[in-house]
């Protein structure tokens, strides 16, 4: 009878000690590190460069990409997505060079693509207006919130860019368990998805290879870490 009894009490300790593990395992906050790209030629230039045109990273930028890194090489990434853009998969294979992790599973999310600058695409500001006739530039995307906006240039809106980035952005939080640590490498225009979640941020200014960190736990998101520079 003794027997039973401890054979019974022993394996409901060992049901109690894995329940509490799995729980604690789902208690555990997971990470999204977002980093813009690195400085490309187009920036270099000040072309309007968005999501129908890509441009290589300048060498500088490549050795920063992998200074980022190294910054960054306590962090154990279980996931990297990028957009489908060149200058984001660069971008990230040489930030997971930095940081010895060649190995991190990749996927390019095409809903993490650029804001389109439409006509202006591939023009400097004022090569745009002068060719155009123009004294101001326009405003080419209107207002996240403006479903109705309609761009003079035929440039994608912030409106219909938002919600394109959000559903890229849903996925991964959908994807990602608990615990794990996820980098996402995008646009300058993810600032605008990134404004509308935390209204605090509004109107800085998104820096090439900045970093900015997103707490998830249970669906809920928290700005930790925002547009960080660590070259």
């Amino acid at each position: 009878m003794k027997k039973k009894f401890w054979i019974g009490l022993v394996g409901a300790v060992c049901v109690l000690g894995i329940v509490v593990s799995l729980f604690g395992m789902a208690q555990r906050p997971s990470y999204i590190y977002m980093v813009r790209h690195g400085r490309t030629y187009a920036n270099e230039q000040g072309l309007l460069m968005g999501g129908d045109g890509n441009a290589d990273l300048t060498p500088e930028a490549v050795e920063q990409a992998k200074t980022v890194g190294q910054a960054l090489s306590d962090v154990s990434f279980d996931h990297a997505y990028t957009s489908t853009l060149g200058r984001t998969i660069d971008t990230a294979s040489y930030l997971l060079e930095g940081a010895k992790q060649d190995d991190v599973a990749r996927q390019q999310i095409r809903d993490l693509d650029d804001i389109s600058w439409g006509d202006a695409e591939g023009y400097t500001r004022q090569q745009f207006m002068e060719e155009n006739n123009l004294d101001e530039f326009p405003d080419a995307f209107g207002d996240t919130d403006d479903a109705d906006f309609v761009s003079p240039i035929h440039a994608e809106t912030k409106y219909h860019f938002y919600q394109r980035f959000n559903n890229g952005m849903q996925q991964i939080i959908d994807d990602i368990k608990p615990g794990e640590n996820v980098l996402v490498v995008a646009h300058s225009s993810m600032q605008f998805w990134l404004e509308k979640q935390f209204p605090e941020v509004q109107g800085q200014d998104i820096a090439n290879l900045s970093v900015t960190v997103i707490k998830v736990n249970h669906g809920k998101k928290e700005l930790v870490e925002y547009n960080q520079v660590m070259y």
